[in-house]
């Protein structure tokens, strides 16, 4: 895999507001949107590192979609990843 796992994302050609919530979006328009984009990420070869990427640099429930997971579902996955560091270090 490539040091810059970006040049390899299977969204990188795409519209970068299918992954991003906009202001004032409908929940029906944000479901559409949403599985467009989890859609793209389910085939990318670099999903895992993005994920990974992610998970790292995250500090907030945003409701973009990155590696196929909303905000919501990277804030429990980061917390998990959190406590399992904490218990590798104690």
């Amino acid at each position: 895999m490539s040091a810059n796992w970006r040049l390899e994302a299977a969204c990188r050609h795409e519209d970068p507001d299918l992954f991003f919530a906009a202001e004032g979006e409908t929940a029906h328009a944000r479901q559409a949107r949403e599985a467009s984009a989890r859609a793209i990420c389910a085939g990318c070869i670099v999903r895992s590192p993005c994920l990974d990427f992610r998970l790292t640099f995250e500090h907030q429930r945003d409701g973009d979609i990155w590696a196929g997971y909303d905000g919501e579902e990277r804030y429990g996955l980061r917390r998990a990843m959190l406590k399992r560091q904490q218990r590798r270090a104690a």
